[in-house]
């Protein structure tokens, strides 16, 4: 999806012609009224005689159909309303909800609960990925709660099997939630499994990747009513959001990284970092050596674009498209433009020389610069380093050190009546991976606002030391994420981030002193889950979604 990109939605406002019934589209925000409020209207119009009910599922047919003007709307409901509903040329979905192709080959059916019927048309998620946009900026155009205290509800992993053996974490939440346009949930799990729940923390659907080694499977990506994820095996999935079923699956490469990188979608293409070549060996799985771009339609290879000829490797590595170019950087600190189209490179910044290991990656901003998160030296001398650099040549605008790690992707975003872009950092080292909390090294720790234009503080907040490894862990639950979550960035300038000394933090400089005051409920609140997380907080409309290493948290508004 690409940047600015308008969303058209049906509306039953005045759609019946009684000439040729023909549905008028009508534009519409993201936000607007679903199918839900269109029903009552629909209960009184008709189409050649024949009334609409009030049958949610067969209006969203009808509006996912009607993408032409002109269309005559009753062989439209005839076909709606028949046992199959083709989907393509070879695949069939049929009534009992399995997906039949030309061999007549089904694929396994997925223990899950009634599927809930969507209310709009699925053309634009409210965060589609983690970072909630294509650029992975962390950014939301919506609110969130002020008051943490209360979750609206929790999902607790099920006590479902896990598979793969390379890793303790076996049945952990390492990744991020996503939200549809229906304000639907995805998470997966590092068991194999992916969990679709409704807005209020109901169960949907799971789906089994039942692949030779699905644990660790990649953060989704959300696009045209299908989630695509990568398991380590290399294997690329496409699942159907509504049925919780596989539309396909593809061998990409010889696997994909350990590590939660993120999937990132354009209209027709999926681009998913692996590793094309790379051994199985365990050394050689953590971390992506190449963006591999393959079709949205089936996962067929379009283009590779590999780092192994700088000798390199991204980590939790995140490409961001704007417009036809893709950004990312890599572990040496690099900073990378290449086409959408074809994979070439246009620009490449190089790293410091002493660029170190960060579990950070880059992200753009909507004011058009790449902001690259890595860390210099090691020890004692470990610093974090944030750069800014213009999207046309990768010319740095400036650059700060910090005196802890940053091992967490920046958000950036517009706050306040001027519009005043900020970026936020989140400063820690990262816990270390036990079976069991234990006393290790004392941990400094805070988040930054910073200027964007020039890098300067604009804001403080420093969280408890922490002197313990991940919060949480047993040896039966063993949980690896980083000190911090990608910080995201609401519309009214609250900052949310998951801290894995066991806590979610609501921050908000509201009276403008630069420092957020934890006495004050208008600044800071708090909710203690105990356990680690790499979840960024996924937003939509009246809703908000953190997911800790055992848990899915949801707020409502």
């Amino acid at each position: 999806m690409r940047c600015g990109r308008r969303i058209r939605e049906l509306s039953l406002i005045g759609v019946i012609c009684s000439s040729s019934a023909a549905w008028i589209r009508k534009e519409a925000e993201v936000s607007a009224n679903g199918v839900a409020k269109l029903v009552e209207k629909a209960d009184s119009e008709s189409v050649d005689g024949q009334t609409l009910q009030g049958d949610e599922d067969t209006i969203w047919k009808l509006l996912n159909a009607a993408s032409d003007a002109s269309a005559d709307l009753a062989p439209i409901l005839d076909k709606i309303r028949t046992d199959d509903v083709v989907v393509d040329g070879s695949k069939t979905m049929s009534g009992d909800g399995t997906w039949v192709g030309e061999a007549e080959n089904k694929v396994t059916s997925v223990d899950m609960a009634k599927v809930q019927a969507p209310t709009r048309i699925r053309e634009k998620a409210y965060h589609p990925t983690k970072g909630g946009n294509a650029n992975h900026s962390g950014y939301s155009p919506f609110v969130g709660v002020a008051d943490l205290s209360f979750p609206s509800w929790t999902f607790v992993h099920p006590e479902v099997q896990p598979k793969g053996f390379r890793t303790a974490a076996r049945r952990v939440f390492h990744g991020s939630p996503l939200i549809d346009a229906d304000s639907n949930v995805y998470i997966q799990s590092t068991s194999g499994w992916i969990f679709s729940l409704t807005k209020d923390g109901t169960l949907r659907w799971s789906f089994d990747l039942n692949s030779e080694d699905p644990q660790n499977p990649s953060n989704m990506a959300l696009l045209d009513g299908i989630a695509f994820v990568c398991t380590e095996d290399g294997v690329a999935w496409a699942i159907d959001l509504v049925a919780g079923l596989e539309r396909w699956r593809k061998k990409i490469a010889t696997h994909c990284s350990t590590d939660p990188f993120s999937i990132t979608t354009a209209s027709g293409v999926i681009l998913i970092p692996c590793n094309p070549e790379n051994g199985d060996e365990p050394d050689s799985m953590d971390g992506s050596a190449a963006i591999c771009a393959v079709s949205e339609k089936d996962g067929s290879p379009k283009w590779t674009y590999s780092l192994s000829r700088y000798d390199s490797k991204g980590y939790n590595l995140a490409p961001s498209i704007v417009g036809d170019t893709v950004y990312f950087s890599d572990l040496a600190g690099s900073s990378y433009a290449i086409s959408l189209e074809d994979g070439k490179e246009l620009w490449r910044h190089p790293g410091p020389q002493d660029a170190t290991f960060s579990t950070a990656s880059a992200v753009v901003g909507h004011d058009g610069r790449l902001y690259n998160a890595f860390n210099v030296g090691r020890g004692a001398n470990l610093k974090g380093t944030l750069r800014s650099l213009d999207l046309q040549y990768g010319d740095i605008v400036w650059s700060r050190s910090f005196p802890e790690g940053l091992n967490a992707a920046p958000a950036v975003g517009p706050v306040g009546p001027k519009n005043q872009t900020v970026v936020i950092v989140a400063l820690g080292s990262n816990p270390e991976c036990l079976p069991e909390p234990v006393i290790g090294t004392r941990k400094h720790t805070e988040v930054l606002a910073l200027d964007a234009e020039s890098g300067e503080t604009l804001w403080t907040f420093t969280a408890p030391e922490y002197s313990l490894s991940c919060a949480g862990n047993t040896p039966t639950e063993i949980c690896c994420p980083s000190m911090w979550s990608q910080p995201t960035l609401a519309l009214d300038g609250r900052v949310y981030v998951n801290w894995s000394g066991g806590k979610l933090f609501a921050l908000l400089d509201a009276n403008g002193d630069g420092i957020i005051d934890a006495n004050n409920p208008s600044e800071f609140s708090f909710y203690h889950h105990g356990k680690g997380s790499n979840s960024q907080t996924a937003m939509a409309p009246g809703l908000m979604v953190a997911a800790v290493c055992n848990q899915v948290l949801g707020y409502l508004d």
